[in-house]
């Protein structure tokens, strides 16, 4: 006899399918500097001054964000990161070395929720 999954293991539910419990924040002011270069990063990945913009954002203060917060952050912070690394790929430079003030948040932000630094379909669309 088969056992029927329980869909909660899976962080679904009849209701919202795959998409998170609650609706995902928009926006975080507690990390709003990177907010504010993440919602400019097309024109700034135009102008090759994204990373110069997030190189000189302050390290976002993690430690008190909880729950949809850190989901909100890892959405930005894996928006930071891709475009940071991947702003002059059409000049075949590829930035290897990604700056403290990103990878460390990033990649604590991305422990806390349970999932890799990368900008993944649960970043961009399910809690985006």
């Amino acid at each position: 006899m088969v056992t029927p999954l329980n869909l909660t293991d899976f962080d679904v539910t009849k209701e919202r399918g795959f998409l998170p419990r609650l609706n995902p924040y928009q926006y975080l002011p507690q990390i709003k500097p990177w907010e504010d270069a993440v919602n400019e990063e097309p024109q700034l990945l135009a102008a090759n001054q994204f990373g110069s913009r997030i190189e000189k954002l302050p390290t976002p203060d993690t430690d008190k964000l909880y729950g949809q917060e850190l989901w909100r952050a890892h959405v930005v912070f894996s928006y930071a990161f891709t475009g940071y690394v991947r702003e002059l790929h059409q000049q075949n430079i590829g930035r290897v070395i990604v700056p403290a003030n990103l990878a460390v948040p990033y990649v604590e932000v991305s422990r806390l929720v349970g999932m890799p630094p990368i900008l993944s379909y649960a970043s961009y669309a399910l809690n985006n």
